[in-house]
Order: structure tokens, then sequence, then C-alpha cells
């Protein structure tokens, strides 16, 4: 019996499979065991206890922390915010020489990377669908071909506990459909919040 047989299409190659990690808790894990865990960026640091956890974990790793640090969506009081940063520097104080802080909007602080530079982006700013669709799409080519993008909070819906509606699984789903990007989603929530996390290899441009 004849077999039918496809000629090789370079662009239709397989694309590797990744692990299913329980929460983001697994992620640096995740990072270190895909050679990703040289140099990073958080979006969305608060008050530093991710960047703290990265750090600390990846003993490798000089990671970029990218928050503005100003009233925004739940978080309106100046003061508040600059509480947050304070305790963000003592939260990475031990790790400063692997620590890097751009007190900046993503937007602009985007700019000061080269394309195809960073390991990993964690996406964690805004989480208006709007927002959130200019991240991915300013921070996408910050990453290298080979490198994973990922953020927090995989939810579109209200959520009462911050006051505000999530748009972050419509503007990762929408991005992610149109590169044909497969997204994992973290098997359980946050374990200090509410929702699951999202990743994604980035395969090509």
């Amino acid at each position: 019996m004849a077999v039918a047989q496809h000629s090789p299409d370079p662009a239709a190659r397989a694309t590797p499979l990744l692990r299913i990690i329980p929460h983001r808790h697994a992620l640096p894990s995740l990072l270190r065991d895909l050679g990703l865990d040289r140099v990073g960026v958080e979006l969305g640091v608060w008050k530093g206890s991710y960047s703290k956890r990265l750090l600390s974990e990846l003993p490798d790793l000089t990671l970029h922390l990218v928050d503005s640090w100003e009233p925004v969506d739940i978080y309106q009081s100046a003061d508040k915010q600059n509480d947050a940063y304070a305790e963000t520097l003592t939260a990475v104080e031990p790790y400063t020489e692997r620590t890097r802080v751009h007190r900046n909007w993503t937007s602009d602080a985007a700019k000061s990377f080269e394309d195809e530079s960073l390991d990993f982006v964690y996406v964690d700013a805004s989480h208006d669908y709007r927002n959130c669709r200019a991240d991915l799409i300013d921070w996408w080519p910050k990453v290298k071909v080979g490198g994973l993008f990922a953020g927090n909070d995989y939810y579109t819906g209200h959520v009462a506990a911050a006051g505000v509606t999530f748009g972050v699984k419509d503007a990762v789903d929408e991005f992610a459909a149109v590169r044909n990007l497969r997204v994992y989603v973290t098997a359980g929530n946050d374990p200090d919040g509410c929702c699951p996390d999202w990743y994604v290899l980035k395969c090509g441009e």
C-alpha cells in the first residue's frame, strides 16, 4: 500500500512542548531547566515579593524590575505607591548586584531594551485589556527566539477582590491566536492571588 508523504515544510516544524507547572512559584525551575535564567524582566512589581523569589531561586539571573509606582488601577494612593517602591528595594537588597530597577511606565521602558535581548519577560502590570495588550505588543520583540513570555492573572471578568475588570485572558488569547502561539496555563491559581498564570515559548518572530 502506498503511503502519502508530505514534503518537509520548515514553517510547519513541530513546536517544542513545555511541561505544565502547578503555579507561578514553579516558574523559576522551568526557566532554569530551559536555560533561560540569565536576564529577564518583570513588568509590574508592586512590593517586590515575586522579584525576590525569582532572584533567590535563580542565582545567575540579572532581573530588570519595571514599574511606574504611580497611582493606577486600584492603586490610587501616591503615598502607598512610594511605600511599595521602598518595600521593593528592601526585598531585593540582598541581590542588588543582579537587580536593575526601572521606575518608569512599561511602554516607555520597553524602548530602552534591544530586541531579542531577554531570556524571559513576566507581564504583571495593568490588568485591563487595553494596557495588557499594549504590554504584549511592546515587549514580545524583546524576548529572544527560544525565550519565554509569561504573565500573571490569566482571567477576563470582574474581580471583586480587586474592584476592577481584568482583560488579561482576552488580550493574551488574541495576541497568541494571530501569531499561532500555544498558550500554556498553570494547573492551579497563583498561591498569592486569584488566577492562574500563562506562558508562551517564543519559537520565531
